[in-house]
Parts: C-alpha cells; structure tokens; sequence
C-alpha cells in the first residue's frame, strides 16, 4: 500500500495511508474551520493528492464542501452536490472558478481584496450563475486588463448572471470595473445585482459600462440596499426590449447614454439620481419612470421636474 505525504503547506505534515479518513487540526483557519478529514487517495509516487473536506454553514444552513491539493496546489472549494459552489479564498482560486464556472453555479468571496491578474469574463456555460461576496469583498482589476468583470452576450442562448452579497468592483486605474457587452449577438443578456454590489471609478475609470451594439436584448436589473454607491455609469441601448432597471442607487457621479431612439425601458425607484449636468444623452422615444427618488440637492424629484434631470428622456414620474 502505497504511503502519500501530506503537504505541509497547511501544517499538515506526515505520511497518510490511501483510503483513509484523518481528522488533521491544521493552523489555517479556512471558511471559519481549522478541523477537516482528509480522506487521501492513491497517487503516483512523485505527487501529493489529498482531498480536503470541511463543514460550511451560509445563513444557517449547513452543507459539505470539498477541495484537492494536487500538482502543489489547492483548487477552489466546491459544494457537494449537483448545482456545485465555490468558496474561494484569494484571487488566484478566484480565477481558477470563474474560468471553470458551470451552468447555475455560485462562486463565493471570503472577505478580503482580490487584485486580478487578468478578466474575469465567465464563459458561456456559467449561464445562470454568479458571484457572491461574503462580508467586505474588493474586487480590483488587474492594470493591463479593459475591465475588472466583463460578461458577454453569448450566441448560444441567453446568458443570465447574478453579482450580489457585500462586493465593492472597479477596474485597474483608468479602466472598468463592470463591462458587459452585446457584440452583435441576437440572444439576450440579462445581469442581476443585488444586496451591496458598489462600483467606482479609479482614476478616469468607468464604475459600470453595458454597450449594446447586438440585436439581442441586454437588461440589467439592480436591486440593492437602499444607498448602495456607483460611480460613472456609460450605456450605449440599442433595443426597445432593453431594460434599465435600478432599485435602491445611488448614483455618485454621471449617467452617460448614447441611445438609438428606441423605446426602451428605465425604472429608477429609490434612487439618489444626479442632476440635469451629470447626466448625457438620452431620446424622447425612450421611457423612465422614476419612483421615491431624490436628487444630490436633497429636493424631491417631482418637485425639480424630471424633464430637467434628465434632458431629452420622456419620463413619467409616478
């Protein structure tokens, strides 16, 4: 029976017989635990393979989550059941996942700042999927890359994407901290942002920036706590099926829209929305509504008119 050395890189030293099960107390405390069972599998005699497995709980629910140390190194840690999660802990198992990243499946943030060395553009399999930040998660793009985040409309069909939990994006210096794109694809892409997803500039950066130049519809549906922060917000419509809908913003900087005269739909409800000179573009063809807003001189809304926040929009003030 072969005998496999367990990594230290944990302080998890020692040689383990295959097919066994451990209970290692190690000193790194990962997703809240130091206590796992290793259960260690038959190898090559030149490589480690263990498979660490640990107890997670979200909200009061408990569930089992696994990862591999193989080839000197940890893979992300994933739920074990159908649907699939990833608890990642730095930006490199971040990556990892997104790169990875399965139909309806989860990537989960433990707190902390994870400066990318690249995009993370998740691929067209991640329909249905997300990210989530568990406490104060910073995401900061990497310097040689256009955007922290970029989601793309994908031939293949619909590709819906969720960003929710406590998240603050922004792209490298000068650059985007969200994109999301429509490159002339006839499907649609539809990105929900919930909870406390804040996006900033950084430098002469965009915070959040959604180019439509496809036939395909591009929604965005954000829903956040009441006051949750972006800054400059770039979007280019296309569609008069695509929707802007923004719930709980508040809007720092600049609205910019380069429109196409079409009769797409926008909901500001709760909102901080800026003045007539932060916002640009916009066609009387388009349709706002704005619900419970205010503006950054503390006034109402209804009361300033809409037609001056917002020049050349058509909105109806509910």
């Amino acid at each position: 029976m072969k005998r496999i050395k367990v990594s230290t890189a944990l302080e998890l030293d020692g040689y383990r017989t295959p097919g066994s099960v451990y209970g290692i107390l190690c000193g790194e405390d990962v997703n809240g635990a130091t206590e796992f069972a290793l259960i260690v599998l038959s190898v090559s005699d030149d490589d480690d393979f263990i498979i660490q497995k640990q107890v997670f709980s979200i909200d009061g629910n408990v569930s089992e989550y696994n990862r591999t140390f193989t080839s000197g190194a940890f893979s992300p840690w994933i739920k074990g059941d159908n649907n699939g999660m990833f608890i990642v802990n730095n930006v490199t198992e971040l990556e990892a996942a997104v790169a990875l990243q399965a139909a309806g499946q989860f990537i989960y943030l433990k707190e902390g700042e994870y400066v990318l060395t690249e995009e993370l553009t998740p691929p067209a399999a991640a329909d249905g999927g997300g990210l989530i930040g568990l406490g104060n998660v910073s995401i900061v793009g990497a310097t040689a890359a256009d955007s922290a985040i970029h989601l793309i409309a994908y031939a293949a069909g619909t590709f819906e994407y969720t960003l929710g939990g406590s998240m603050e994006v922004g792209g490298g210096t000068d650059k985007v901290g969200l994109s999301i794109t429509n490159a002339g694809v006839s499907q649609k892409i539809i990105v929900y942002i919930n909870d406390d997803v804040h996006f900033i500039d950084n430098g002469t950066g965009v915070a959040l920036s959604a180019v439509n130049t496809g036939t395909g519809a591009m929604r965005i549906y954000a829903s956040c706590n009441l006051g949750t922060g972006w800054d400059t917000v770039n979007i280019t419509n296309k569609n008069a099926d695509d929707k802007w809908h923004f719930r709980g913003i508040s809007f720092d900087t600049t609205i910019n829209v380069t429109d196409a005269a079409v009769a797409d739909n926008w909901w500001f409800e709760s909102c901080k929305v800026p003045l007539a000179a932060d916002v640009t573009g916009g066609n009387a063809t388009e349709v706002v509504n704005i619900v419970n807003c205010y503006t950054m001189t503390g006034a109402a809304v209804t009361a300033v008119n809409a037609t001056t926040d917002f020049p050349d929009f058509n909105p109806t003030v509910v």
